[in-house]
């Protein structure tokens, strides 16, 4: 009885590990925030630093502005995204995922 006991708990607990970070979860919610990374190789509590790409231009904001003949869309701003990637402060080591920044900026 305990055998099974301790299978059932080391199965949740996979599963819940499984769910915290890795590709399960970048399927099935991509654009997370809330997700939990953890990276065994770096094992140092110590501050982290982050390098930024370049702001990359993805898409433009347009508005409709009425004429005699109708309307015309305007080009009003950029969509704009740039990598973060996360550094340990000791050993300079890769912490975590690389994620996105966006922004949007008026003409």
């Amino acid at each position: 009885m305990k055998n099974v006991i301790k299978k059932i708990a080391a199965s949740v607990m996979a599963f819940t590990l499984l769910g915290t970070g890795t590709a399960i979860t970048k399927t099935v919610s991509p654009k997370s925030d809330t997700t939990i990374v953890a990276n065994a190789a770096c094992n140092h509590n110590c501050g982290r630093y982050e390098m930024y790409s370049t702001w990359r231009t993805y898409g433009y904001v347009y508005k409709q502005v009425r004429t005699k003949n109708g309307y015309v869309s305007v080009k009003i701003g950029e969509k704009q995204c740039r990598t973060v990637y996360t550094y340990c402060n000791y050993c300079n080591q890769s912490v975590g995922q690389a994620y996105l920044s966006y922004r949007t900026l008026y003409y």
